[in-house]
């Protein structure tokens, strides 16, 4: 059976594979597991560090869908009414089966609904 790896392990063995002789050559009275170790930490420093080491067109792709889920939430909150939501701010606590309406409201936080004005209320 092939196995096929993902981009980013392949990347970072190859990575791993130039930078450990020079480690090595730099250290050369460390032990081997403090060279495998200073070795791998080198590598995620510099991807967390340099942007350069990502995969651009992916975190494209990955932060374009993020954008337009968080736009569909911004839709979805907007019809929230702002009692609900001020309770809910300070109940965040409360499980989502209450917040969808699928679980009674009443055990779990009755005040969370009942206090909160009815959109005829807001809207005079």
């Amino acid at each position: 059976m092939l196995h096929f790896e993902d981009e980013h392990v392949v990347a970072e063995r190859t990575k791993f594979r130039a930078l450990r002789p020079i480690i090595e050559k730099h250290f050369v009275t460390f032990r081997l597991g403090k060279i495998v170790e200073m070795t791998k930490r080198f590598i995620a420093e510099e991807e967390a560090a340099l942007y350069e080491c990502w995969n651009y067109n992916k975190q494209q792709k990955c932060l374009s869908g993020l954008r337009a889920q968080l736009q569909k939430a911004s839709e979805h909150l907007k019809g929230v009414h702002p009692g609900v939501l001020r309770e809910l701010s300070t109940n965040l606590t409360l499980p989502i089966a209450v917040l969808n309406g699928t679980e009674d409201r009443k055990p779990c936080a009755a005040e969370v609904f009942n206090l909160a004005p009815s959109m005829e209320e807001a809207d005079h």
